[in-house]
């Protein structure tokens, strides 16, 4: 899942007019744990150039990569100068 998520984002970044070299990105397992046992719960997690980060599943990745490209694209933006909350008009 790993190489395949991550193949998978590189090519979508492509696409979407993004050199994937610029960004860094690492897969890491966590372990996730609720009274009825345990899973594993796979991340990659994606630096952008500008030094933000986001956590993405890498099942979901595979599933709609250009919904990971959207999220990127969230990174590489701007925020807005004082803002820290999203507000809706």
């Amino acid at each position: 899942m790993a190489a395949q998520s991550k193949l998978m984002l590189a090519e979508a970044m492509r696409r979407a007019g993004y050199d994937p070299k610029e960004f860094a990105v690492s897969y890491w397992e966590t372990k996730g744990e609720w009274p009825g046992g345990m899973m594993i719960v796979p991340q990659l997690t994606v630096v952008a150039p500008n030094g933000r980060k986001a956590d993405l599943s890498p099942e979901l990745i595979v599933r709609s990569p250009r919904g990971a490209v959207e999220d990127i694209r969230r990174l590489l933006e701007e925020p807005e100068s004082g803002q820290s909350t999203i507000s809706i008009s």
